[in-house]
């Protein structure tokens, strides 16, 4: 760690490489399983270079060029053959399929009969009017049908044999995850006061079951025969490994990029975890969340009151936003604001159950110090009377309240969480919380982005696209 601390909304990037032998210890990771399926040694060496044939803008930017290194390196750290992104889309099958149909020729009789059906699955899945569509089935709005690794797409077509070059123009790269600190300790025995550890929100996604039955067209059923087959190479492989998931199913659904982080510290054998801290201070949610706390922590007259501030955060969206909560705990407890005013912030926390609401008990607390002046909770996946279903639910029930201080008082509201959520949220504050009887569509779209311009509404969105137009 470094002498950086960090602020509410800052994020960190994590960076793991695959799963590989690091000590020559004759351990077969994932790598060397990988390379085993593609008949390479890990250790041999190779240099990468451009075909005269391909523009230097089509050449993948990630990948060493002209640089001697091992082949075991370049999978473990430059490759992403651990997560699933790129191995429902088009191209990846499209090229299977070319490659299949090149080889299908000059296989052995049994090899192909064998293929015979997997073939026809690989076509389909290839063909243009499949091939946009996988994705999205096996996703299945949310709830995955499976989380497939490289390992197990070539396991299902074993038929294909893919050269590593053409392997390295269709995957994606490996990249490090940013994930939003939700706390931190500082070492003092240090007069520096070092950054000595952080505190990370992140849900750990499996698949624990699948529906067999085929409702709808061929096409969703052939996405559907996929899956099961990813799934079955996915159980076959994790059961020569010899582990178990909970104690049921052996490691079956690996494919999800929570997965390394989730089941780092338990690993058998040691990998490396490299963690940056260079995005500190950087981003304008991160600038916008420290400005807007910032007066709560230094207040001095009892009998001012501050704008309120309103943190309302989805799932692990609430990670940065209770990050400043934590700041206003350690304030409060450091006995400097104990004469000072309870800070004018209300917390509206949003997870799908209970058991998803890590942070309840915390803000509790918070609540209970005078940290925070209000907290709510909404609850989308539960019966339990007494509670709002969703975030928006909760703003809806206190919208002229909120109206008032957002338009007349100088009240900055912060949210972070899924994309579907912010644009829910975004389209409730503009066309019911804040709306009057005679906006039209336009009146009440300007007045939402004169809100953002001024930094009374910050969204927390790290996609590359505008989530909002």
């Amino acid at each position: 760690m470094n002498f950086i601390t960090p602020s509410p909304g800052d994020v960190v990037e994590v960076f793991i490489p695959n799963d590989y032998d690091m000590h020559n210890s004759g351990y077969s990771g994932e790598v060397e399983k990988l390379c085993d399926r593609l008949n390479l040694n890990p250790s041999q060496w190779c240099e990468i270079h451009r075909s005269p044939f391909v523009p230097p803008t089509h050449f993948p930017p990630w990948l060493p060029f002209q640089s001697q290194i091992q082949i075991r390196t370049l999978l473990a750290y430059f490759v992403d053959i651990s997560s699933c992104g790129y191995l429902l889309r088009p191209t990846f099958f499209q090229t299977l399929w070319r490659l299949a149909t090149l080889s299908k020729t000059t296989q052995p009789p049994t090899v192909a009969e064998k293929g015979v059906g997997t073939m026809e699955l690989l076509e389909t899945c290839a063909s243009k009017e499949m091939a946009p569509f996988i994705y999205g089935i096996v996703m299945n709005g949310g709830s995955s049908l499976c989380y497939p690794r490289l390992i197990d797409m070539l396991n299902v077509f074993p038929f294909v044999k893919i050269p590593i070059e053409r392997l390295l123009e269709v995957s994606g790269p490996l990249r490090p995850r940013r994930f939003s600190v939700s706390d931190y300790t500082l070492d003092d025995s240090s007069a520096e006061k070092r950054l000595r550890s952080i505190q990370l929100c992140l849900r750990r996604v499996d698949v624990i079951g699948v529906k067999s039955d085929n409702v709808g067209n061929d096409e969703v059923n052939a996405a559907r025969v996929l899956a099961e087959k990813l799934r079955a190479a996915a159980l076959h492989r994790g059961s020569m490994n010899g582990g178990n998931c909970n104690g049921t199913t052996p490691f079956l659904f690996k494919g999800h990029v929570s997965h390394p982080l989730c089941t780092f510290g338990s690993r058998p054998h040691p990998l490396p975890m490299f963690v940056g801290t260079k995005m500190f201070g950087t981003t304008l949610f991160a600038r916008g969340l420290k400005e807007a706390i910032m007066p709560f922590m230094t207040q001095t007259a009892a009998s001012t009151t501050l704008p309120l501030l309103i943190l309302v955060g989805a799932g692990t969206g609430i990670a940065p936003l209770v990050c400043a909560v934590h700041e206003l705990v350690r304030y409060r407890q450091g006995g400097a604001g104990c004469k000072t005013q309870i800070p004018n912030c209300w917390v509206v926390y949003g997870a799908r159950n209970f058991a998803e609401l890590v942070y309840h008990r915390k803000l509790q607390e918070a609540l209970e110090l005078n940290a925070i002046s209000r907290y709510d909770v909404s609850i989308s996946r539960s019966s339990s009377e007494g509670y709002f279903k969703y975030v928006t639910d909760v703003l809806d029930a206190h919208s002229e309240e909120l109206r008032g201080a957002l338009l007349e008082r100088g009240a900055r509201l912060f949210a972070c969480g899924p994309a579907a959520l912010l644009k829910s949220l975004r389209l409730r504050l503009a066309n019911n919380i804040l709306r009057s009887n005679d906006d039209d569509e336009s009146v009440r779209e300007q007045r939402v982005l004169l809100l953002e311009k001024r930094g009374q509404l910050m969204f927390d969105v790290w996609s590359a696209v505008n989530i909002f137009e």
